[in-house]
């Protein structure tokens, strides 16, 4: 009877056990809510919504639309009648902004914590209103958006988030950059990709940039450290690198006085550190973790990246790829995708495109006027590529129509 009860014990015990893992895990997926699915959706050609009553009293979309998405995929814009002879025709045409609608309970626990909305790809300008006000806007092409709600959203109250994606032209760009123009890709209105609300801790990394030297085998590690505790935190910022065969840990002390903190310190790699070429892609994976207390609050951060041992430069007639002269074999990808109007946000699809280059012998790829999302830079390392990207080019002055915005739009930020 007293073994029975024994092992009643220790399965109830390891019920309990596995319950607290569960909730442990819950609650560390709510800091990130995953925002696809069907959102209330308006169109908006008249420029009208935004300085009319609707957004002051909170009113809802009367439509609704399945983000990621854009407005193409569902037929909404103008019936084109028309065959172009210089381009790829749209079925429906959509120019102008365009309003998206959804009602989001914030989790209690996020209570203290840094709020942000992403998107990984809209076309042009996203605007946020939380409830009845504007609280955010960002112009970037060819990037993430990345909209702090911090100070808006109130854990544990239900918001209404109402966004408007505008897609004309911000800017007095060219009509032949491919980001947005309908030479290639379509100038689509919508949201793509990830469409998410995550919370993070208040000392956090903003930035993290690795520059590797194969003349003394190291890499110099750059972080931006963002506290908005307006308090001295104390700690330590904690490296992790791996690799085929290989793993190296490092630290590093961290006092922050100030709301940004910018660190640089150097790695030695050791001699199994291998090079990375087209045919021996040798990839590392760095792992930055950051620890922090206010005295009386802790708070932890990560982030991580990828990078190669290689150094590129001029020689007198080629290209140097560390220090051995290098063919570069390859294309010009000018975000060409008729079936969809827009790059693939997929990891199926760019793995299509990089083995389908690779059985052809190439080594180098180049996005003319655009840049796109992290999967093909994660394939180039793995598999041997050299990319090139550019950022929006052509533009020339600000919109007078929007003297508000900046111009953000012709920088590249990546996330």
């Amino acid at each position: 009877m007293d073994e029975y009860k024994i092992s009643i014990y220790k399965y109830v015990k390891i019920i309990c056990l596995l319950g607290l893992l569960v909730q442990a895990t819950f609650l560390k997926a709510q800091d990130v809510i995953d925002l696809s699915g069907t959102w209330g959706f308006q169109t908006d050609v008249m420029d009208f919504r935004r300085g009319s009553l609707s957004p002051r009293y909170n009113h809802g979309l009367q439509g609704t639309i399945k983000l990621p998405g854009i407005t193409d995929d569902y037929q909404i814009g103008y019936q084109n009648p028309y065959k172009y002879i210089d381009r790829l025709t749209r079925k429906y045409e959509y120019m102008g902004p365009a309003w998206y609608q959804r009602d989001i309970d914030i989790p209690a626990d996020w209570k203290g914590k840094k709020i942000f909305l992403y998107f990984e790809r809209t076309h042009w300008l996203s605007s946020i209103f939380v409830d009845t006000k504007e609280v955010s806007s960002i112009d970037y092409v060819s990037v993430p958006h990345n909209h702090d709600l911090s100070t808006s959203l109130k854990p544990g109250k239900k918001h209404r988030i109402t966004i408007c994606i505008d897609n004309r032209f911000q800017y007095n760009t060219h009509k032949w950059n491919h980001a947005h123009t309908e030479f290639t890709q379509i100038n689509w209105n919508g949201i793509l990709g990830e469409i998410k609300l995550l919370a993070i801790d208040p000392v956090y990394l903003e930035d993290l940039q690795v520059y590797p030297n194969i003349t003394d085998q190291s890499i110099k590690v750059k972080l931006r450290i963002n506290n908005v505790t307006k308090k001295k935190v104390k700690g330590k910022v904690s490296f992790a690198i791996d690799g085929t065969n290989y793993s190296l840990k490092n630290e590093i002390a961290l006092l922050s006085t100030d709301s940004v903190t910018y660190i640089e310190t150097k790695i030695p790699l050791g001699k199994q550190i291998k090079l990375w070429d087209e045919f021996n892609p040798n990839i590392y994976r760095i792992n930055c973790q950051l620890n922090t207390s206010d005295g009386k609050n802790s708070y932890q951060h990560e982030k991580a990246t990828t990078f190669g041992m290689r150094e590129v430069k001029q020689g007198k007639n080629h290209v140097l790829l560390n220090n051995h002269p290098i063919h570069l074999r390859g294309n010009v990808e000018n975000a060409v995708f008729p079936k969809t109007g827009h790059a693939p946000l997929d990891d199926a699809s760019w793995e299509r495109i990089m083995i389908l280059m690779k059985d052809y012998g190439m080594n180098h790829l180049r996005f003319h006027s655009w840049c796109p999302r992290r999967r093909p830079f994660a394939w180039q390392t793995n598999m041997g590529y050299i990319l090139r990207w550019k950022c929006l080019c052509g533009a020339k002055t600000p919109n007078p129509m929007r003297p508000d915005i900046t111009s953000s739009a012709v920088k590249l930020k990546l996330f």
